[in-house]
């Protein structure tokens, strides 16, 4: 077995695309797959640099440094991104995406870490997450702090 011509990239690429982009539909699903694609098309939409660096994954056209988290489900009404407090004092702008409803927010560093609830979550309280209301209280009370820093720093352009 030649495992070079059968993992090289050209290789992969023609097995992403065959059967009319069979695999590459069932990878974009996963979600770890769609935040790298979406953090690099948003980096080219923003143009950006993408740097995929320790705490921040692009530099914007002013030279800060943008951390992208990225949602793509409800639980119990609410989203929810995490790894939050690693990106302290790592970044300028953390970006939001809402990819359910379409949305970004960008909150500048220091907004972001005085305003935000940040919540240990799991048996350790290791991991640390933001969750804000899924239908952005227009339906009902939940993570209304949270909710609302998002919303005052929407991108609507």
């Amino acid at each position: 077995m030649n495992l070079k011509s059968l993992l090289n990239d050209d290789a992969m690429l023609a097995w992403l695309i065959k059967d009319d982009y069979k695999q590459l539909k069932n990878l974009i699903k996963v979600f770890s797959v769609r935040g790298s694609i979406a953090e690099r098309l948003l980096a080219e939409i923003f143009n950006s640099k993408f740097t995929d660096a320790h705490g921040s994954d692009e530099i914007n056209t002013d030279g800060e440094l943008v951390e992208t988290k990225i949602t793509k489900s409800i639980n119990r009404g609410k989203f929810e991104v995490g790894n939050v407090l690693s990106k302290k004092g790592e970044c300028h702008i953390i970006r939001i995406v809402d990819l359910v409803n379409y949305r970004i927010f960008e909150i500048p560093h220091n907004d972001f870490f005085r305003r935000a609830k940040i919540y240990k979550r799991g048996i350790k309280k290791i991991s640390d997450s933001i969750v804000w209301s899924a239908s952005y209280n227009t339906k009902d009370n939940l993570a209304r702090e949270n909710t609302k820093l998002l919303l005052d720093f929407e991108v609507t352009e």
